[in-house]
C-alpha cells in the first residue's frame, strides 16, 4: 500500500469522530464510511482506536486489543495512487579536504598594565 492510495475509513464507534490533520478537521459520523489518503486513514485509525479503548478503560498499548479495531476501520484500497513518488537521488558527498600544512600564526596575548592600587582611607 502506497502512502497516497485512497482507502475507505469507517467510524466503527457509536459516536461521531473528528479527525485532525494539518489544522483541518474531518468529521466522520458514527457508522459512516469515507475515503481518504492512506496516510490519513492510518492516522485516524490510530486515534479512533485510542479513543474507544480509553473510554472502555483499556490500554491502547495492548496490540491484541488495538489491531482488531483498526482492521474494522480500515477498508481496502479504493483507488491506487497514479504515480509513486520518485525517490530523491542521494546527494554525493564532497571529497574530504586534505589537512593543511601551513603554519597558523599564533597571536600573542596582550598584556595590560596593572591597575594602581587604591589608597586606603584612614581615620583623621
Amino acid at each position: 500500500m502506497a502512502e497516497y492510495d485512497v482507502l475507505n475509513f469507517t467510524n466503527i464507534d457509536d459516536k461521531d469522530f473528528v479527525g485532525m490533520w494539518g489544522g483541518e478537521e474531518y468529521l466522520i459520523k458514527a457508522g459512516e464510511t469515507k475515503q481518504f489518503a492512506a496516510f490519513l486513514v492510518e492516522h485516524f485509525c490510530k486515534h479512533l482506536a485510542k479513543k474507544i479503548l480509553l473510554r472502555q478503560g483499556k490500554s491502547f498499548d495492548d496490540e491484541t486489543l488495538r489491531e482488531p479495531l483498526i482492521k474494522q476501520m480500515k477498508g481496502e484500497v479504493v483507488a491506487p495512487s497514479e504515480e509513486e513518488p520518485e525517490e530523491k537521488p542521494k546527494a554525493k558527498k564532497a571529497p574530504a579536504k586534505k589537512p593543511t600544512t601551513k603554519k597558523i600564526p599564533v597571536r600573542k596575548e596582550k598584556t595590560f598594565p596593572s591597575k594602581p592600587k587604591a589608597k586606603k582611607r584612614g581615620k583623621k
